[in-house]
C-alpha cells in the first residue's frame, strides 16, 4: 500500500512590487489513497490563498494574485524530495494518517 503527501508552492503578486515566488514545500501528513490526498490538496490551495489575502489586508497592501499550486506525491518520492531540499521545505502537522 502506497502513501502519499501533498507538496505546495505559492507565487503572489503584491501592487508596486515583482512576483515573489516561495519554493515547494512538503506537508507531513500521510494520505493512504490519492482520492484523499488531492482532497486535502485543494484544502491547502484554499487555505494558503485565504491566509495570504488576510495577511496582505493586515499590512494594507493590495495583492493582485495568489497562485498556489499543489501535487500529490508517494512517500518515498517525499523522501527523495526532503533528501535534495532538506528539513526547510517540510511542513510538520503532526498527524500521521488520515
Amino acid at each position: 500500500m502506497a502513501f502519499y503527501h501533498v507538496v505546495f508552492s505559492v507565487c503572489m503578486t503584491v501592487q508596486g512590487m515583482p512576483e515573489h515566488c516561495e519554493p515547494e514545500r512538503l506537508i507531513d501528513t500521510k494520505f493512504s489513497d490519492l482520492v484523499g490526498c488531492y482532497s486535502a490538496a485543494k484544502t491547502v490551495e484554499k487555505m494558503t490563498t485565504e491566509s495570504f489575502r488576510k495577511e496582505a489586508k493586515a499590512n494594507n497592501l493590495v495583492l493582485l494574485n495568489v497562485d498556489v499550486k499543489t501535487q500529490c506525491i508517494t512517500t518515498s518520492e517525499g523522501e527523495v524530495f526532503l533528501q535534495k531540499w532538506g528539513a526547510s521545505a517540510l511542513i510538520i502537522t503532526g498527524k500521521k494518517y488520515d
